[in-house]
């Protein structure tokens, strides 16, 4: 029988079935019965893994497919549900989800099988697991009959890190655990030579990784990930100062495919990834000239297509989506009587119907690149180093606020030149770039050397290990990497 999991409360799991459902406190490490169930389907059948399960929002699921078959049908389940788990390659977080896994799918089945826990059990490597999921595994065995030798394994692990000095977990990970980190491409050094090389800072364990070469060389591209690939395209070389090259990375195989040409060639244009479809925002053709085009990649016609079009033509937006099909398109460079600026304007994109269907405009008091985020339902937060903005996209209005983004470690503001990429829980990646010097006289610059994670909630920067090379536009973006690239460094 199949579960459906939704998190009600900050720190509590649900996890409702049709005999037993189960609030898991992740704070306190504990789970507790309750009396709430789901009712069997219309065809009087349970919820299971021959169907399509999937949780659409606002608390609904969708289910259909294989209309319950028997229990007598079911006997080469476990044998697939074994097959998955012994997997080196399985994509998981992590260890923790994999013996999570085991735990419910023992939990929720017939007492027949538990059988198979045994076996199965010997599949996850303990020492790739955490002691909170350690300790949550234990209390949950404790009840099982038959399950004192597993206790025994997970007791024993614990002792050892206690005795032992504090190391990562990664080594002992599987293959195919998937790592966050965030992918760095191309970019100018030093020397002003044009970059082809593709690193990854793992965030967990603070660390870089050359990853592969990128098929050209450029700056001031720009790159969006969706599942195992990793999407570039543009920039500029020396020779040409708009890139129509578009290529492909596959994080799994370590490989390149090229793909179609971009319609135009460009330079600081946006990509991003909006509901598994990939898209380019704005950017610029030539020096000064700007392009308002917003064009998506189609999989099936393997062509770049126009969607549509923001209401000003930009370069260096800073893009947020929200849900599948909206893309707030927020600021970016123009030209205002006949001086490069950054404008104040919100387009919303309907990627459904290729229609900006809202745009608002508001006195902007910073030409630098702002970080974006949802903090409320339909708030959208504009932070900048001098002025930060909430705008109310029901009430159609922005208003300012105190809050503001603090210079980065080297005194410098957030800037074009920079890879900036949001990582989550509140938390926005930096690295490379130029820093000018404080005397405006001056044209002198250097690239910075380092990268720094910013934690919105404190307003506090943190330095992270150094990337391999200080790089000046290189792009970037958030993926999640198989474990085995670190196996293969």
């Amino acid at each position: 029988m199949k579960g459906v999991t939704v998190g009600q409360q900050e720190n509590i799991l649900c996890v409702h079935s049709h005999r037993q459902s189960v609030e898991i406190n992740l704070q306190e490490i504990k789970a507790n019965k309750t009396t709430a169930s789901v009712p069997l389907l219309p065809n009087d059948c349970p919820l299971d893994v021959s169907q399509a399960i999937c949780s659409i929002g606002d608390g609904k699921v969708f289910v259909c497919g294989v209309p319950g078959a028997p229990r007598s049908s079911c006997t080469a389940r476990p044998v697939i549900f074994g097959r998955l788990l012994r997997d080196e390659n399985l994509h998981v977080l992590n260890e923790d989800q994999a013996l999570s896994a085991l735990i419910n799918w023992v939990y929720f089945q017939e007492e027949e099988q538990a059988k198979y826990f045994r076996k199965f059990f010997s599949y996850i490597n303990l020492n790739a697991v955490t002691n909170q999921m350690l300790v949550f595994a234990r209390n949950k065995l404790v009840d099982m009959e038959s399950s004192s030798s597993h206790v025994t394994l997970i007791e024993s692990v614990l002792v050892n890190r206690k005795q032992e000095r504090p190391c990562s977990l990664l080594g002992y990970q599987r293959k195919g655990s998937l790592l966050d980190c965030v992918v760095l491409l191309g970019g100018q050094n030093a020397q002003g030579k044009f970059n082809d090389a593709v690193f990854a800072y793992i965030i967990q364990e603070n660390l870089w990784v050359k990853l592969s070469k990128m098929p050209y060389r450029a700056m001031a591209l720009s790159a969006t990930s969706a599942g195992r690939y990793i999407y570039v395209s543009g920039g500029t070389t020396e020779q040409i100062s708009g890139l129509k090259t578009a290529c492909r990375y596959d994080m799994d195989n370590n490989s390149w495919t090229s793909l179609p040409d971009l319609p135009i060639g460009l330079v600081f244009h946006t990509m991003v990834t909006c509901g598994g479809t990939v898209y380019s925002v704005g950017g610029s053709i030539a020096p000064r000239r700007y392009v308002s085009n917003i064009y998506r990649y189609d999989e099936l016609k393997e062509a770049w297509c126009l969607a549509g079009k923001m209401n000003i033509p930009m370069d260096a937006t800073a893009v947020v989506t929200r849900g599948d099909q909206n893309l707030y398109i927020v600021t970016g460079r123009s030209l205002a009587k006949g001086q490069i600026s950054r404008v104040g304007v919100v387009d919303c994109f309907d990627t459904s119907t290729g229609e900006v269907v809202q745009c608002i405009t508001f006195p902007i008091g910073f030409n630098h690149r702002p970080l974006l985020s949802f903090q409320q339902e339909n708030i959208l937060c504009v932070h900048s180093h001098r002025q930060s903005v909430e705008i109310n996209l029901q009430e159609i209005k922005a208003n300012k606020t105190t809050a503001s983004v603090p210079l980065l470690p080297n005194d410098c503001p957030l800037d074009v030149s920079q890879a900036i990429c949001s990582i989550g829980d509140g938390k926005v990646f930096v690295c490379g770039g130029i820093i000018r010097a404080s005397d405006v006289q001056t044209k002198d610059y250097t690239i910075n050397p380092n990268a720094y994670l910013l934690d919105q909630k404190t307003n506090k920067w943190q330095t992270l290990a150094s990337p391999p090379e200080a790089l000046d536009c290189p792009a970037c973006c958030l993926a999640k990497l198989p474990c085995k690239i670190l196996q293969r460094n």
